[in-house]
């Protein structure tokens, strides 16, 4: 036949090739997608059997189609005449093909073949008869042979039997020999090791006793003077509260006659003293005018006696007599004089230092007269300063009628002060007020005080000066040692904070740079850029507070000098650091995208790439919490195995399941002294411990529901486990004794799991493991920054990785090394013998940290060490019911283990980047120790940053209502301590409180005070732009959720859009004769259809066009299960006996539905109120409208040869050629050239007028004609 003219828009050249495709179907269309790759199509027979096609008859010996016969589009009405028009010639079409003699003669040939069949089956009978009476005969004889071999393997099984009996007895008594010996060594060790520790004890018990009784006697006299002083205090102060107001104004009269007392009572006193001396010289006068009397007369009496020796020798010895008794009260006389000589110098000499005294007395009073006259000056001068200078900075701005407009620094420094200390706003005023009214009562200081609206906006003043401050400590440091960052989300808002550790004289300091970073986007592109923003935005206030101090003190170049400028805030300065972040996919691509920008700013200040060295480091106690959480899982999982039985038999309401997370729940719920749980018994079980378990120490509760950590699975362990008996005996008192019907639920959940050994063996496992593995890591982990001296530093964190992959590798070998105490307790010792401070912190806890049976006690009798106590229950256990669980936690133990292992050596995940044995590219095995020497005195956790998202936290639940960037700003001061006054100095001690109190003022009170004025200005000047350039970050983080949510609202239209073309596509399908209407029609192209693929494929075709098509969910039926695929019949089967039953009682619907994803509930509450959900703002479209525009779609697609709804109708087998087909349907597909000589293709469709070969299946001619059969 001649070919049609091209399609429109394409050249009129004549073809060269053509070819042509037949199809049975109820639509038509045109499609221009032909592939290019077949020049001559003759005979392309669209199909899902790859069978040959008719030839057409040779083009150029017909003539060309007239126009009558080119395709036009059709209505959907034309549509359905012509389907049942189609439909009847059809089936005439068949009843006569029935009569052909063509089908009887294929009816023959499989007779025949059938025929021919069933003799080779005859034959194959017989051959097979034959080899099963052979193969009877054989196994009949091996029958025989398998019994004799029975017969034998019999009695030696009953040698073997009675040789295992013995060797069993054996064994027995060779394993209680063993156990009796273990023990018995166990028993000895035990009294060897703590021998020399109970020695220890009970001389440091006897030591302690009498330093304690010392104690109490100091104590108790210096409680005695305490009370005598206070008391003397007491009235002093009541004295002085009465005469205050008196000694004011009488204070200089009260002195002046104090002091003429004085002089009066001294010169009485003087007066005395002057007339004890003239006594003391009359006397001596008197005794010397006694002694010339006595010398004279003893002159004449010698003169006598000289006259009369010679007159008489019996007056010589009367005279000699006489001399000598006058000689002797002449010495007496002497001494006498000589004595009271000496007495009167030395009263003189007391005398005069009596004076002495008196004149210092007289000294020291006037002293405290003139201290007090000073005071009292200062007070005054004080009083009349306050309110001068209060009166001076109370306001900086004046409006033009000269009135007060805002307040001056020193009231915005004391109102932000008081912020930072975590004072209320609705306080502020009232303290301000109280603190003056005590301290000056007098003075006029107060006239008005700051209203609520002024303090509160003070908290963005306090933002822009934590923000100014912490730019102005990290800008002054010439390197800049870590940068730390962590995101979290408060209030359905994401923010991110930053903080940079720095190395300061005073040592390693770490200061939040900014606490609340907003990021447009939430992924880590704008998270990244975000922080570079903070950065450039913290040097503008640097820049800003530069600018005040010139405008205020220009000519203090000084000052300035002290300001860093902005350029040095950069991150250049990290060009050798570390950057932390915790382990997760976002926070580690925010890491790589920050390495990659600090290069690019060190390459813009000129350095090269040897200059720059930045470390990726990991927070390692999120590497912890991380592996704990696998262990916890693996645990969970094992014993829900094991207790799958006994777990079904208990009533779910009781909430009973192995995670040992929600048990330390419960029991904080339950027994908990803190936990506000209403139906909670925890003051009643505190009083029966007291009433009944007077001296067992009761371990704490961790906070199990206050929040989650994956590392809490091993923390709570240890006191659930030692405290046990006690809970379990108070349930039991509790549920049973007492009869209380409380809450049931709860109490049933923990007596369950209290009393299984299971539970008991998972908790004995987490204990061992915190004590052993837990806190060693955590301790390890939180202290390298202070290591330095021990040669220990953040990628020697390797080193512990290392050794607990060894360790446990070998828990799995032996098992029985987990409950090992040396073994278990001794893994760390290669670090511990290595690092001091961590010998000393393992001593501390397990050695000497002591814990109180009773509280507040001070009897040495009354206390324990409760880790030494943990330790000896899960290694030595001396409690039944922890000894029973030895078996099953072996068997835990190498499921931890092995969750351990599997952790590590997870190359997806961050810790495997420090495990030696696999080689990661940050272990002790790979790295350089130039690499590791670098990692010195660095962090190894991001703890500071978790600090200061959870003091953001507390801030905004105490709060209420507090901004984010509010609680940040307060988070950032008490993280970086810039504006605290170190009130504990002030504060008195305890006498046994050895602490170091750090006396050097905070970075703010350091400053030079003209640049505190100055930085306070800024921060006013500032805030209001603070303020707006975080609501504007705010804005854009909501419209861009905004933004998110109308996109996947667009996405969500448009996936309804194409599922509604999709099932109208289905719904043609079902139209036309590809559709299985009937059951006879579905077995009978089901039976027809030869491949299995193809069969398949059929029949899930037809499911699918009830699912999605008409929409029934009830119709579908899976593909496979459990891995399997259902195979062709499987899926017939359902399609028979379950959706054409369900197709005859719901019918066929005339269009399918719309589906717009709605997720909301499918049940009602009551009448429906009939309120309308639409948002017009929303969804601006109709549902008709997006029916139309689904349909203009499909149209569209159709029309540009994207699709090919002709071809996709086709039957799934191909029709007989013969008469019958005269009237069907086809498409032609003609090859045209275009201008440069090309060939390109186009289909045209027409109808088959007369078949001109049916054995070589060629049309004469190809015929479009309206309301032709298809």
């Amino acid at each position: 036949m001649d070919a049609p003219p091209p399609p429109p828009g394409q050249p009129d050249k004549p073809p060269t090739k053509g070819g042509f495709k037949g199809r049975k179907s109820t639509k038509r269309g045109l499609s221009r997608n032909p592939k290019k790759g077949s020049k001559n199509q003759k005979g392309d027979y669209r199909s899902n059997k790859s069978e040959d096609v008719p030839p057409v008859a040779d083009p150029q010996e017909r003539p060309a189609p007239s126009a009558a016969t080119v395709y036009t589009k059709t209505s959907k009405a034309e549509y359905a005449q012509m389907y049942h028009s189609c439909k009847a010639q059809l089936d005439a079409c068949l009843a006569e093909s029935n009569k052909k003699d063509v089908l009887i003669a294929k009816l023959q040939q499989k007779i025949e073949q059938l025929i021919k069949t069933s003799k080779s089956s005859r034959d194959k009978a017989k051959e097979a008869q034959k080899h099963a009476s052979k193969v009877e005969k054989e196994a009949v004889a091996a029958t025989k042979r398998l019994q004799l071999s029975l017969e034998d393997t019999y009695e030696q099984l009953q040698k073997k039997d009675t040789e295992w009996q013995d060797v069993l007895s054996r064994s027995v008594d060779e394993v209680q020999e063993v156990e009796r010996d273990r023990r018995d060594r166990a028993v000895k060790l035990l009294q060897k090791k703590f021998a020399g520790a109970i020695k220890r004890k009970e001389t440091e018990h006897e030591s302690t006793i009498k330093l304690k009784d010392n104690e109490i006697k100091n104590v108790k006299h210096l409680a005695n003077a305490r009370l005598n002083e206070t008391a003397k205090l007491h009235i002093e102060n009541v004295h002085l509260k009465q005469a205050h107001q008196v000694a004011l104004d009488k204070k200089d009269i009260s002195h002046h006659q104090a002091l003429v007392s004085q002089r009066q009572k001294t010169q009485s006193l003087l007066t005395r003293k002057d007339h004890q001396i003239k006594r003391q010289k009359t006397d001596l006068d008197a005794y010397q005018e006694l002694a010339f009397e006595v010398a004279v007369e003893s002159q004449e009496t010698l003169k006598e006696a000289a006259k009369t020796t010679r007159e008489s020798k019996n007056k010589v010895a009367a005279a000699e007599a006489t001399a000598t008794k006058r000689l002797h009260k002449f010495k007496d006389a002497a001494e006498e004089i000589q004595s009271l000589k000496d007495d009167l110098e030395a009263a003189h000499d007391q005398m005069q230092v009596n004076l002495d005294e008196m004149q210092e007395q007289i000294r020291n009073l006037r002293e405290q007269l003139e201290r007090k006259q000073e005071e009292a000056d200062e007070f005054e001068a004080m009083a009349h300063l306050a309110g001068k200078e209060l009166e001076q900075f109370r306001y900086v701005r004046v409006t033009k009628t000269g009135k007060p407009k805002t307040w001056g620094p020193v009231v915005t420094q004391l109102v932000v002060e008081m912020l930072a200390n975590g004072t209320p706003p609705s306080a502020i005023s009232a303290n301000i007020l109280s603190v003056c009214k005590l301290l000056i009562p007098h003075a006029p200081i107060i006239e008005e005080l700051p209203s609520i609206r002024f303090v509160r906006g003070c908290r963005t003043v306090l933002l822009h000066l934590a923000k100014t401050l912490a730019a102005f400590e990290i800008a002054s440091q010439d390197v800049f040692q870590q940068l730390f960052t962590d995101g979290t989300t408060r209030r359905q808002t994401e923010f991110q904070n930053v903080i940079i550790g720095v190395l300061t004289p005073a040592g390693y300091r770490r200061v939040a740079l900014d606490g609340c970073i907003l990021s447009e986007e939430h992924n880590a592109q704008s998270v990244t850029t975000s922080i570079l923003v903070a950065f450039q935005r913290s040097g503008k206030l640097l820049d800003l507070w530069r600018s005040v101090t010139v405008e205020m003190y220009p000519d203090r170049d000084d000052l300035l000098e002290r300001i860093p400028p902005s350029s040095e805030l950069t991150l250049a300065k990290m060009a050798k650091g570390f950057t932390m972040t915790d382990t997760c996919n976002t926070a580690r691509r925010i890491q790589h995208l920050l390495h990659e920008e600090i290069k690019k700013i060190c390459k813009d200040k000129g350095m090269s790439d040897e200059d720059i060295e930045l470390h990726k480091s990991f927070c390692w106690q999120h590497l912890r919490n991380v592996w704990f959480g696998a262990v916890e899982l693996a645990l969970n999982n094992t014993l829900l195995n094991q207790l799958e039985e006994s777990m079904s038999a208990i009533p779910s309401i009781y909430r009973v399941n192995m995670d040992i997370v929600n048990l330390y729940r419960a029991a904080e719920k339950m027994v908990g002294g803190t936990a506000n749980y209403a139906k909670g018994d925890g003051k009643n079980f505190v009083h029966f411990k007291n009433e009944f378990h007077p001296t067992t120490f009761l371990y704490p509760l961790v906070r199990a529901c206050g929040g989650t950590r994956q590392d809490l699975c091993v923390e709570g362990a240890p006191s659930i486990l030692m405290n046990l008996p006690m809970y379990l005996q108070f349930l039991h008192w509790r549920m049973d004794a007492c009869g209380t019907s409380g809450d049931g639920i709860l109490a049933t959940n923990l007596y369950l799991n209290f009393k299984s050994s299971e539970v008991i063996a998972q908790l004995r496992v987490l204990s061992i493991l915190h004590i052993a593995i837990c806190m060693p890591v955590r301790w390890l982990a939180g202290k390298t920054e202070s290591l330095l001296d021990y040669d220990f530093g953040y990628y020697d964190m390797g080193k512990a990785l290392d050794i607990l992959e060894s360790a446990f590798m070998e828990i799995i070998d032996d098992p029985s090394k987990f409950l090992d105490e040396d073994f278990m307790m001794g893994l760390f010792s290669e670090i511990s013998d290595k690092v001091d401070p961590f010998q000393a912190y393992l001593e501390y806890m397990f050695e000497k940290k002591i814990g109180n049976v009773v509280e507040n006690t001070k009897s040495d009798d009354d206390k324990v060490l409760p880790y030494d106590l943990i330790r000896a229950a899960v290694f030595y256990p001396d409690r039944d019911d922890i000894r029973k669980t030895d078996a099953l936690c072996r068997e835990l133990a190498v499921t931890a283990a092995s969750a351990f292992l599997i952790e590590f050596r997870d190359e997806s995940k961050a810790t495997a980047q420090y495990l030696s044995s696999i080689g990661g590219e940050n272990s002790l095995a790979v790295i350089s120790e130039s690499k590791r020497k670098a990692g010195l005195g660095k962090e190894s956790s991001n703890s500071t940053s978790e600090s200061l998202h959870g003091t953001v936290t507390h801030l905004m639940k105490v709060s209420g209502t507090i901004r984010l960037d509010h609680a940040a700003g307060d988070g950032m001061l008490q993280t970086n301590g810039h504006v605290d006054r170190n009130v504990s100095q002030y504060i008195k001690k305890k006498r046994n409180d050895k602490s170091d109190e750090d006396e050097t003022p905070s970075l703010f009170f350091q400053l030079p005070e003209e640049l505190r004025i100055t930085a306070m200005i800024a921060a006013k000047r500032g805030a209001p732009s603070l303020r707006k350039e975080h609501d504007a970050a705010l804005k854009l983080q909501k419209e861009a959720d905004l933004r998110r949510k109308r996109v996947e609202h667009e996405k969500n239209l448009e996936n309804a859009k194409e599922e509604y073309i999709k099932a109208w596509d289905l719904m043609d399908i079902y139209h036309s004769e590809r559709g299985w209407k009937k059951l006879s029609q579905a077995w009978r192209i089901f039976n027809s259809i030869s491949s299995e693929p193809t069969r398949l494929k059929a029949v899930k075709e037809q499911i699918t066009i009830r699912v999605k098509g008409f929409g029934w969910k009830e119709a579908a039926h899976a593909w496979s299960k459990g891995g399997t695929a259902y195979d062709s019949l499987e899926l017939m089967n359902h399609f028979v006996n379950v959706i054409l039953p369900m197709e005859a009682k719901l019918g066929v619907p005339s269009e399918p539905a719309f589906k717009l994803q709605d997720n909301t509930t499918k049940y009602a509450l009551g009448t429906d109120s009939g309120l309308s959900v639409e948002n017009v703002a929303l969804n601006t479209k109709s549902v008709e409208d997006l029916k139309a525009e689904a349909m203009m779609e499909r149209a569209r697609r159709e029309a540009e040869g994207e699709t090919d709804r002709d071809a996709n109708l086709q039957a799934h087998t191909m029709p007989t050629i013969d008469d019958t087909l005269v009237g069907y349907s086809i498409e032609y597909c003609f090859a045209y050239l275009d201008d440069d000589g090309g060939e390109y293709y186009g289909w045209i469709d027409g109808v088959v007028e007369k078949i001109v070969n049916a054995e070589k299946r060629m049309v004469d001619k190809v015929e479009r004609r309206q309301g032709a059969r298809r």
